[in-house]
C-alpha cells in the first residue's frame, strides 16, 4: 500500500508541476487538457464478488 500512495503523490507532483495539464499524466491524449480551477472531484467505491474498485472521477464545466 505504501508504494500504491507513493505513486499517486508522484502523480499529483506532476500534476502540479504541469500546470494541472492531464497530459503530464496520459500522453496519449492528442491535445492539452488543463483542471480548470472549479473542477470537482467525485470517488466512489464498489464491491462485485472478490473484486473492490475505487474510481475517481474529476468534472468541469466546458466554456466556449
Amino acid at each position: 500500500m505504501p508504494d500504491l500512495l507513493t505513486q499517486i503523490s508522484d502523480s499529483l507532483d506532476k500534476l502540479r508541476s504541469s500546470g494541472f495539464n492531464m497530459r503530464v499524466l496520459l500522453p496519449e491524449m492528442e491535445k492539452d487538457v488543463c483542471l480548470p480551477d472549479d473542477a470537482t472531484l467525485r470517488v466512489s467505491y464498489k464491491r462485485q464478488r472478490e473484486i473492490e474498485k475505487l474510481t475517481f472521477k474529476i468534472f468541469w464545466l466546458l466554456k466556449d
